[in-house]
């Protein structure tokens, strides 16, 4: 699935809803949805203004919205603030028996919420630390779940764990520094940021110290093992790793032969 895509300007929620009910299709109780508000360094180089928060926020339940109507109707009418559909054929496409569920991105309280009333699940990513995880987004989350009379039971929560991987502590900081200005969050949302070069300059600003700090560094199958452990007893249901470092190839290895086992056998 994806972790995540922006239905509110470049893509269309309608083109979406039809490309994820063929993956569905094609690949059943396999393919998640993963939607989020966007960054402007995606929606401003393709020519849209970039939008303020409570904008990115409506239009993300719009998009919601107009994707399940899409999945469970044969014709849909839509008259949105943003979208809108006019008799739209969902027949134009095979449907899933079973549509594919929404994770929703959620690294502020509102988008928590959202995610609690409206998706599958959630996705937030370890450079929201565990305290404010476990202080804000969560509550909100079931908050939102309280209040849509949801069931805590089956709602997903993915962890998106960005890791600075080696066995080598410098060479591994050293080859992942391209991700610096984003993981060191740099680059707030509601800023109208989308020039590469710009980015990179944010980037050589912060320090390997902020940099590992702001992500997580492992260097062994106990330290993976201990770094997922800490977001397991959190809740979360699923951990996506995301290395950051040139070794992904060793890192995969190292997760197959060592960490998967462990997991799969403690936490059954």
């Amino acid at each position: 699935g994806t972790a995540v895509t922006a239905p509110i300007l470049r893509y269309n929620p309608a083109i979406i809803a039809q490309a994820f009910a063929t993956l569905a299709v094609m690949y059943p109780n396999r393919i998640f949805l993963g939607l989020g508000a966007g960054e402007a360094m995606n929606e401003v180089p393709v020519g849209y203004d970039w939008p303020g928060p409570r904008e990115r926020v409506e239009r993300l339940k719009e998009a919601i919205e107009v994707i399940r109507l899409l999945w469970t109707r044969e014709f849909v009418d839509y008259e949105g603030k943003y979208f809108r559909l006019r008799r739209a054929r969902a027949n134009l496409y095979t449907k899933p028996e079973k549509p594919p569920p929404i994770l929703l991105a959620a690294h502020g309280p509102r988008t928590a919420l959202m995610a609690g009333k409206l998706a599958d699940g959630f996705i937030t990513a370890n450079t929201a630390k565990p305290d404010y995880v476990k202080s804000v987004l969560i509550p909100n989350v079931e908050r939102g779940l309280k209040l849509a009379n949801r069931e805590k039971e089956g709602f997903r929560r993915l962890l998106l764990d960005m890791v600075i991987y080696g066995e080598d502590f410098e060479e591994a900081v050293r080859t992942s520094r391209f991700w610096a200005a984003a993981s060191a969050s740099r680059i707030p949302y509601e800023r109208e940021l989308y020039d590469p070069v710009e980015i990179d300059a944010i980037g050589e600003q912060v320090s390997d110290e902020e940099f590992v700090k702001s992500v997580v560094y492992l260097g062994s199958s106990d330290d993976i093992i201990k770094d997922a452990e800490k977001w397991i007893k959190l809740g979360f249901t699923e951990i996506h790793f995301f290395c950051l470092s040139k070794f992904q190839e060793e890192f995969i290895d190292l997760c197959g032969r060592e960490v998967l086992p462990y997991l799969r056998e403690t936490y059954p």
